[in-house]
């Protein structure tokens, strides 16, 4: 037979389940890890129009002055440059 405690064991065991997947980072974020579905590849010519441009633009940040600001945008464009090659390897 069912019995009270028997009952209060199974959602205090429950609830510890939850809560322990809730702490672990991987399962917490597992939809963004692991999305439900194909995300739209970026057509490859738009990718190299988009890795032009940025190199153009680094070529003109290098070219100013040293300054805090022209540093932040030298690593930013880097940033943009390390994701098109992250999404570059994704189409291959």
């Amino acid at each position: 037979t069912i019995t009270l405690g028997s009952v209060t064991l199974l959602l205090s065991m429950a609830m510890l389940v939850g809560l322990g997947g809730y702490a672990v980072h991987i399962v917490r974020d597992a939809e963004t890890i692991l999305p439900d579905h194909q995300a739209a590849p970026v057509a490859l010519p738009d990718l190299r129009a988009q890795l032009s441009e940025l190199i153009e633009k680094r070529k003109r940040l290098i070219g100013h002055p040293h300054s805090p600001e022209r540093e932040l945008a030298l690593k930013q464009v880097s940033r943009q440059m390390r994701e098109l090659g992250r999404q570059r390897s994704g189409l291959d």
